[in-house]
């Protein structure tokens, strides 16, 4: 014998040596408590004990007869009668004894099953007998159809004995009549009775008697409907009593037809469906209301009252067109005393004191000459339908307007718009606005002395004749009101191509009707002047000139011939309130001490040139000559402008243009000043909008300001403006007129590399904030050669890691500054937070592909290595059980405190599964090892009982 058994061996071993003993105890157990014997064909136990029969490879009992009482089991061993099978019988007959099954047990029932199928009960309990069903709930139960061709009964009754027991009678499955044994209500169609008789379905006969003559329904929620042909004709509502003819819903006390929504609680409703006629006599409410028209006709037929559902009533007619239309002979709407019989044909009538004060259709008292007017005290005054007004008569003549018939007493009297007054001319009395007075007429004034026709205002007519000549005649026109005109027309056809003559204070004026017309003046038949409509002023003839006050915009001081000789002394010209241009002859011949003045009291520009255009020269052959430009509006000062030409140098200044100040140009202390006479730097323009251009050939350019502080410049063509600075907040726009920074450009910017580097930094965007602590952030490209180029950030160099780049929202959420992503300078990069704690730091979630982690420890392939030590299953269940998590493994409140290093703990549950990869292996050579046992254990107990049966044994 082997000694050194494993553990496993000496386990199958016990389990063997179990087994065998077990059998052997079956064997002696069989053999102490009774033995068989066979005597003519009979099993006989020998001792007192069962008897029974086992069949099977595996043996099962199959019958069992009791010894203590003889009870038959057949696939039980407890039989509890002579004969207890559990299971089917099946047999081709079954005799009894006198024909009958019996039991012998009154708690024992009597079953008939076919197929398997329980086909007939007899419980013992109760005698029930159930067809179809197991569980019959009275004498004779049948779950399913009972066919017969005829059913009788003692003495023609059907009689139930149970008081809970109800009478159904069923046609092909389907309740036909029930008569219910607790309260004797008898249902036809219906299994549940709610009355006396339920008929649930049409009740047809040719009479219906009624004790008493009264159909009563004992509930108060049950109906009473009455039909015809099937058709609801009268519905009565048990719970409230509501009467419905034509409806089963009636919603009012008596309702003909269906109602409309909303109507209900009525006394009465006419409708059908859409709309019709209600009427209630409610406590507080009386109303008749209806959605179709309704029609009261006395006794006669004849239609007295029609109520449209549009809400228009007429009387005497059947299509009102108002809310109330009458039409009828004789007085339609009277307010009477009870003594007036009057039957004239008025519409509408009031009357007091026995008259007629107020009337509509007054007219004769026949219809035959019925004329409508409208009636004021009796029958003096009246307004005939026509639009004639009849005052102090009733016989009105239609062809007036007005007929009075008396005196008519009035302050004033209008004929279109103009009062009158009485005698045989309307002239004859001074009025207010027509005068007359010794033979003269007045209009809008009382005529002058001498005048005729005295009119104050414009006159318009088609033609004026005096001494029967059409137009202006001898006779004078005199006018006294500003303003006034004569307007003269070549062409009848065209009002527009007028030309006037006027007045006002202190002016004789004319015009023309368009720019290129013109008015010209003359001498005898020689042309002296001519004038255009567009301003412009020739002058022609011989002599001197004076031009004092024109407005043209172009002076043409020309006289015929190339050359004129000015001999006069003095020439004037004075400008007004517009630019012009002056043309000056050409002049060869010059006298000594001849003088021309442009004066100038606007702020417009005056030009002077040629006769032809050109470029005006001034000459001077043996003495000074001054163009002098004096200052006549109202400024302060003898400031002049002068240019002085030496004799010896002609051609050239003597001295600088801006030694002395003019009007608009100032000369102090070496500075000049356009627009101001006190400059403060080399050029200084004072004005509003100032321009300066700036021109190289082809392309200019300009420098504005405006009135709102704002600096610009822009393409002095096309007035798009470039760069823009606002002189009040110190922004600069490029391409944008409305800078909202410091800095706004509206486009891209280059920011170049240093000049004549190819590698290395760029030029910088330096960021500085409210404090200059020489730690600037700024922003650079880095070239480190070709193709290698970088954007560089440059976030401060504090220690410690203050300096950071931040991204993040300045309205996120509540307003405040939301971090998404900060940088600081010690490297450190956080994602969701601020305080970044180690090289990434990221709150939140992660979404990527792959993560990938350099191991700065080795990976765990050492746990395979031989003299690995690996805990035991019963340490690590005892390390568990003390410390709730696997040994190395971080607790969890470790987890929460400190993290999980990523490659750290994966290497970790790596060398667990390693691990837990050996405990399987040692775990299946140990099964592997206990099956081969089983399997040669088997093959003894195999052998055991092949040995046992050789020897005459049986087993049990």
């Amino acid at each position: 014998m082997n000694t050194t058994q494993t553990r496993e061996e000496m386990c199958l071993r016990g389990l063997k040596m179990k087994l065998l003993t077990g059998f052997a105890m079956s064997l002696f157990a069989f053999a102490s408590y009774g033995q068989v014997a066979s005597t003519n064909g009979n099993f006989t136990a020998t001792t007192p004990s069962n008897l029974s029969l086992q069949a099977g490879a595996t043996p099962t009992t199959r019958l069992t007869i009791l010894n203590s009482n003889g009870f038959v089991g057949i696939n039980t061993t407890a039989p509890s009668d002579w004969l207890h099978v559990n299971g089917n019988v099946r047999a081709n007959q079954f005799n009894t004894v006198n024909g009958i099954f019996n039991t012998t047990a009154a708690a024992t029932n009597m079953s008939f099953n076919i197929n398997g199928t329980n086909r007939m009960t007899l419980l013992a309990t109760n005698g029930n007998f159930g067809i179809g069903t197991a569980a019959p709930a009275d004498l004779l139960h049948v779950n399913g159809n009972v066919r017969a061709n005829q059913f009788n009964t003692v003495n023609g009754i059907f009689n139930t004995t149970a008081a809970a027991t109800n009478m159904s009678f069923n046609i092909n499955g389907t309740n036909r009549m029930t008569l219910l044994a607790t309260n004797g209500n008898f249902g036809i169609g219906t299994a549940a009775p709610a009355d006396l008789l339920h008929v649930n379905g049409n009740l047809r006969g040719t009479q219906l008697n009624l004790t008493g003559g009264i159909l009563n329904t004992t509930a108060s929620t049950t109906d009473l409907s009455f039909r015809t042909n099937n058709t609801a004709r009268m519905t009565i509502l048990g719970y409230n009593g509501y009467v419905g003819i034509g409806t089963n819903s009636p919603a009012n006390q008596l309702q003909i037809g269906p109602s409309p929504n909303g109507w209900g609680g009525n006394d009465l409703v006419v409708a059908n469906g859409n709309g019709g006629l209600a009427i209630s006599t409610d406590a507080t409410e009386t109303f008749l209301a209806s959605t179709k028209d309704i029609s009261i006709k006395p006794g006669n037929g004849v239609q007295s009252i029609y109520a449209k559902s549009d809400g228009n009533v007429g009387i005497g007619t059947t299509a009102p067109t108002e809310k109330l239309s009458i039409k009828q002979p004789g007085a339609a709407f009277a307010l009477t005393d009870a003594s007036i019989t009057n039957t004239d044909y008025s519409t509408f009538k009031i009357w007091a004191n026995n008259q007629n004060v107020f009337g509509l259709g007054v007219g004769a008292e026949t219809k035959a000459s019925y004329n409508p007017q409208l009636l004021f005290d009796g029958l003096n005054n009246s307004i005939i339908a026509s639009g004639t007004l009849g005052i102090g008569t009733t016989t009105v003549n239609p062809a007036y307007k007005l007929d009075v018939n008396g005196t008519i007493n009035a302050t004033s009297i209008l004929v279109n718009g103009q009062p009158i007054s009485g005698g045989t001319s309307s002239w004859t009395n001074i009025g207010t606005d027509i005068n007359f007075l010794t033979g003269s007429v007045g209009i809008g004034k009382a005529p002058a002395a001498g005048n005729k026709l005295d009119v104050e205002g414009n006159v318009n007519s088609t033609g004026i004749f005096l001494n029967s000549n059409p137009g202006l005649g001898d006779p004078t026109f005199t006018t006294r009101s500003a303003g006034t005109k004569f307007v003269l027309s070549p062409s009848l056809a065209s009002a527009a191509a007028d030309y006037a003559f006027g007045a006002s204070a202190n002016t004789l004026w004319s015009s023309v009707n368009t720019t290129s017309s013109s008015f010209k003046w003359f001498g005898g038949t020689t042309l002296a002047a001519t004038l255009t409509g567009g301003g412009n002023l020739t002058l022609g003839g011989s002599g001197s000139i004076k031009a004092r006050n024109v407005i043209p915009s172009s002076i043409n001081l020309t006289t015929a011939g190339a050359t004129t000789t000015l001999n006069s002394s003095s020439h004037y010209y004075q400008n007004s309130t517009v630019a012009q241009t002056i043309k000056l002859p050409v002049v060869t011949t010059l006298s000594n001490g001849h003088q021309f003045f442009i004066k100038n009291s606007s702020t417009q520009p005056v030009t002077v040139q040629t006769s032809a255009g050109t470029a005006l020269q001034v000459m001077a052959a043996n003495a000074t000559l001054e163009l002098t430009c004096i200052n006549t509006g109202g400024g302060t000062g003898t400031a002049s402008w002068q240019w002085v030409y030496n004799t010896n140098t002609a051609g050239s200044p003597a001295t600088s243009q801006w030694t002395t100040t003019v009007s608009n140009i100032s000369y102090a202390a070496g500075n000049v000043g356009i627009g101001t006479s006190t400059p403060i730097g080399k050029l200084d323009i004072n004005a509003a909008g100032v321009q300066l251009r700036l021109s190289g050939g082809t392309v200019a350019g300009g420098v504005w300001t405006s009135a709102t502080e704002h600096l610009y410049l822009a393409d002095w063509n096309t007035g798009t403006k470039g760069l823009l600075i606002n002189m009040t907040s110190g922004n600069i726009g490029i391409g944008t007129t409305s800078p909202s920074e410091k800095l706004e450009v509206n486009g891209n910017v280059n920011v170049g590399l240093s000049t004549g580097a190819t590698t290395g930094y760029g030029s910088r965007l330096n960021l500085r904030g409210l404090i200059d602590d020489g730690d600037p952030i700024w922003m650079s490209r880095y070239n480190a050669g070709p193709n290698q180029t970088e954007l560089r950030v440059n976030i401060g160099d504090d220690v410690g890691g203050e300096d950071a780049f931040t991204v993040g929202n300045f309205f996120y959420g509540d307003g405040q500054w939301k971090t998404f992503m900060k940088v600081q300078n010690n490297g450190n990069v956080g994602i969701g937070t601020a305080a970044p704690d180690a090289a990434l730091t990221v709150k939140g979630t992660i979404h990527t592909n792959e993560v990938k982690v350099d191991l700065n420890v080795p990976g765990p392939d050492y746990v395979f290595e031989k003299g690995y030590d690996l805990m035991s299953l019963e340490e690590t269940k005892a390390y568990i059980d003390a410390n709730k998590h696997l040994p190395e493994v971080p607790s969890a409140k470790e987890m929460e405190k400190n993290g999980v290093q990523l490659g750290e703990m994966n290497l970790l549950l790596l060398k667990k599964v390693e691990e837990l990869t050996l405990y399987s292996i040692e775990q299946n050579q140990k099964l592997n090892y206990q099956q081969s046992l089983i399997q040669k254990l088997l093959t003894e107990l195999d052998q055991l009982k092949a040995e046992n049966k050789a020897n005459g044994n049986k087993e049990k």
